[in-house]
């Protein structure tokens, strides 16, 4: 007798008229499903785990309700209603542990890591399928860095004179092996940096990137990656005509990629779910600061795939405006909770593309871009660096000491001793009474005050005064100290990280293979994570 046909047909009686997730709670109760916490803790991707050095202490216990692993990043869920089914849409952004920062912290480092590399999964939920499609943003993938502005108008500082070197190269390298690795093949790289304008201070780095890119296409094959280049600019000046041509180049690469897709109401002989399809590769989009421009890029190349998913389900209806909105809601907060945690700022520049603005509405863009860029300035001026340490404390890449206390005391009295008492009291209200975020209009109004002041500041002591009485910024790699570490301390080279890689996985097989007999005693080190 065929258990498993009766066991469908009870299931589809009991779910005819119920939703999807009341399908899915049915169905785990239905079949026995259990949650082996031992397991899923061992599959955790600790490139988006932001509190293993929390849990760093407690590895070694055997109860693992006290592990709750945490991403940094946004969740977001809504439901649509399309074709008279309700569909539920999930949208989860995770910002990689790796290289964590603020938005001036750019580019790779010696070990293929780079800055502000968020991945963003959306999730379709319909009647009996669970879809999911996956897309990348991330800084420019060289070794360079940025200066954030210290004074209204002056501007940003590239250095892009690490980029070409081999060390630079190396690091590209071992990030799109990596990016092959974790996601298949074809990665698509999309630019959205200038190079047409020759004044553009990001041209240099447009060319360096390009450059380097295209020898490493060569060497790991045309069919892998592939770079597509598009001028934010251009989208801004007229983003209606241009995004549809973003889109049409990059056809060949949606069918290449497909997607993620799950049968959830149907079993095979082994009671094991139908997985469908899978993703093979992925987009990745680097902008100037990947952040505004990224996000309306990422929504369109969602919402086509979103598409994709329903007619794969038979659905070939647009969306209704009224459940449309619903979805660019998600992406209006996704871009804007992105912006907070790198920027501190969080509002976002073009998200009118994706959504109407009432503040845009009523006072025009001009006036969203002079409230988006006065906060940014603010916080890059006076936050950043105290936000780049909480990233790296929290990470445990560095630990304040005494001895950074006494050396800011020693700063400020010598600025005292000095005859520059007034400056020290300056700089000390600078630090402590500034406020600590321009969420609030009073906060953005105390904002330009307070740069205001600065400028002034600044101007009455002299430049020369006013660099040599600065206070250090304790404990801080806002300025990608990593790049001028590699002076004094060897390079981790291509050859021997590949290697390395190479050992760990040897060492990583020999231990599943069972070099323990069945009755040994598990090693409790065995649970460490071991994915990175």
């Amino acid at each position: 007798m065929d258990i498993t046909c009766g066991r469908q047909a009870s299931y589809e009686r009991q779910n005819t008229r119920k939703s999807s997730s009341e399908r899915l709670a049915n169905y785990a109760k239905l079949y026995d499903a259990k949650v082996s916490l031992a397991k899923d803790f061992e599959m955790i991707d600790e490139r988006f785990m932001f509190n293993k050095t929390l849990l760093s202490g407690i590895f070694e216990l055997d109860y693992f309700p006290f592990f709750l692993p945490t991403i940094f990043g946004y969740v977001g869920s809504t439901e649509f209603l399309l074709d008279s089914i309700t569909h539920h849409y999930t949208l989860i952004s995770r910002c990689s542990s790796k290289r964590a920062g603020t938005r001036y912290f750019r580019g790779l480092d010696e070990e293929g890591s780079c800055a502000i590399e968020v991945e963003t999964e959306q999730i379709l939920i319909t009647d009996n399928r669970l879809m999911s499609y996956r897309q990348l943003r991330g800084s420019t993938p060289l070794i360079w860095k940025s200066s954030p502005p210290d004074e209204i108008l002056q501007p940003v500082t590239i250095d892009v004179t690490w980029a070409k070197q081999p060390v630079s190269r190396d690091s590209l390298h071992l990030h799109l092996v990596n990016l092959i690795e974790r996601y298949g093949h074809p990665v698509t790289l999309i630019s959205l940096l200038n190079r047409s304008n020759e004044k553009d201070r990001y041209k240099s780095l447009a060319d360096a990137f390009r450059e380097v890119f295209d020898g490493l296409q060569i060497q790991l094959g045309v069919q892998k990656i592939r770079l597509v280049e598009f001028d934010e600019n251009h989208f801004v000046a007229d983003i209606k005509t241009q995004m549809p041509k973003v889109i049409e180049t990059l056809n060949t690469s949606f069918t290449n990629q497909g997607f993620f897709s799950h049968n959830i109401g149907f079993l095979d002989e082994s009671f094991q779910h139908v997985m469908e399809s899978r993703q093979h590769g992925i987009f990745r989009i680097n902008g100037v600061d990947c952040i505004d421009m990224t996000n309306v890029v990422q929504f369109n190349i969602a919402e086509k795939v979103l598409y994709g998913m329903l007619a794969s389900c038979g659905i070939h209806d647009l969306l209704p405006n009224s459940q449309n909105n619903k979805v660019k809601d998600l992406w209006v907060h996704n871009g804007r909770a992105l912006a907070l945690l790198h920027t501190g700022v969080p509002r976002v520049l073009y998200e009118e593309q994706i959504k109407s603005n009432w503040i845009i509405f009523l006072f025009g863009e001009t006036a969203w871009w002079c409230i988006v860029r006065l906060g940014r300035l603010y916080m890059g001026t006076f936050r950043d660096s105290r936000r780049q340490e909480a990233f790296e404390c929290m990470l445990g890449k560095m630990k304040h000491t005494a001895d950074d206390a006494i050396l800011l005391q020693k700063s400020v009295l010598r600025l005292a001793t000095n005859q520059k008492s007034g400056l020290a009291f300056f700089i000390l209200l600078k630090r402590f009474l500034a406020p600590r975020h321009v969420n609030t209009i009073p906060n953005l109004i105390l904002a330009g005050i307070w740069l205001l002041g600065q400028a002034i500041v600044r101007t009455i002591v002299g430049e020369t005064v006013w660099q040599t009485s600065e206070l250090p910024r304790v404990g801080s790699r806002l300025d990608t100290r990593i790049i001028e570490s590699s002076k004094d301390t060897p390079v981790i080279g291509l050859n021997s990280e590949l290697k390395k890689r190479t050992s760990r996985d040897a060492a990583h097989l020999l231990e599943k293979a069972g070099s323990r007999g069945p009755g040994s005693k598990r090693n409790s080190t065995s649970r460490r994570l071991t994915i990175s």
